[in-house]
């Protein structure tokens, strides 16, 4: 592999790093309530990062394809664990959020017609009752039937508005900037890359 194509797809993996890390009130800008986050604070933040980034290196996939794409993911790992230290517990949240988005989508018989649940309402899901520092955490399947009546009300519901906000930031902010990288590797950007 080239120089050029390194250094490519570590500009690749290092753009949403350092945006993300300049970003402030993360939780704000995602228009989430602090007050009625406790205990689910850590659930959030780690949760909607790791969907940040899931949502990101789509955005890679889609513009350069898989390998390139799982190329970047391995350098952004790497730059996780050293500006945050978080690498581990973001690893673990993409690993409910890949499950999650595995499944297929929910719909719901309401009075006015069938509606269709957000797949952020699975990954909220998956992402309250796998993450070992939620208060809803469970360990096995079985457990987690039961953990779902306890949770706190609507904190899935928060969670997985949170999470499409989350996911909207990275296609507004992003989508444009992979273009434009794409287009600047004179439109050998999935071949040259991934050599």
């Amino acid at each position: 592999m080239g120089i050029t194509v390194k250094i490519q797809l570590y500009s690749l993996a290092a753009l949403p790093v350092d945006y993300l890390t300049r970003q402030e009130d993360l939780l704000a800008r995602m228009h989430v309530d602090e007050g009625a986050l406790n205990p689910y604070r850590e659930v959030f933040i780690t949760g909607t990062r790791a969907y940040q980034q899931y949502a990101y290196l789509e955005l890679v996939r889609w513009t350069y394809g898989r390998a390139v794409a799982q190329q970047v993911a391995v350098h952004q790992h790497r730059l996780l664990e050293f500006t945050t230290g978080r690498e581990r517990c973001v690893e673990q949240a993409l690993d409910l959020i890949e499950g999650a988005l595995d499944t297929r989508a929910v719909s719901a018989a309401t009075p006015e017609g069938e509606i269709e649940i957000p797949i952020e309402m699975n990954v909220a899901l998956a992402l309250l009752l796998g993450l070992p520092e939620s208060p809803d955490y469970a360990a096995t399947a079985a457990r987690r039937a039961a953990q779902i009546v306890c949770m706190q009300p609507e904190i899935d519901w928060r969670l997985a508005r949170c999470l499409m906000c989350a996911r909207e930031e990275m296609e507004t902010t992003f989508l444009p900037m992979v273009a434009r990288l794409e287009g600047a590797t004179g439109g050998d950007a999935v071949a040259g890359l991934s050599e």
